[in-house]
């Protein structure tokens, strides 16, 4: 029974060690513990909305990941967004809508739909005019 026992040991030894050296490679331990410097970004990226409409204030500044039904809450606060004004925030990389709603009474929404963004990549929106009443 002894004799069995250090067969079957001796036989599975290479694969314990195979499986170990699996592991830590799968964990990056390949035992060399110098960095080559930070790596891209993986939870940062800029969203601006900028103002460019010659007339029309931003009272409302909202955004979601595409697909989601629930808008954040306002980005602005209590502020406004005035002509040749802007608003930056981070986000973590993905594609998100951005609803913008004018301060004047009368104008829709205005949407932007499908924005992507990388991470560590700043992405600007430019307003150049709201909905017509």
């Amino acid at each position: 029974m002894l004799s069995m026992m250090r067969s079957i040991g001796r036989r599975s030894l290479p694969i314990v060690i195979a499986l170990a050296t699996l592991a830590t490679a799968a964990c990056g331990g390949d035992g060399d513990d110098s960095t080559t410097g930070p790596g891209p970004s993986t939870s940062e990226a800029t969203v601006t909305v900028v103002n460019h409409a010659p007339t029309g204030t931003v009272l409302f500044l909202r955004y979601r990941p595409c697909g989601a039904s629930g808008w954040s809450g306002d980005l602005l606060g209590s502020s406004i967004l005035g002509s040749g004004e802007q608003h930056s925030w981070d986000v973590a990389p993905g594609c998100y809508d951005v609803r913008v709603t004018p301060g004047e009474t009368g104008l829709d929404y205005l949407y932007f739909n499908g924005v992507q963004v990388g991470a560590g990549e700043a992405k600007t929106l430019e307003i150049t005019g709201f909905p017509a009443e």
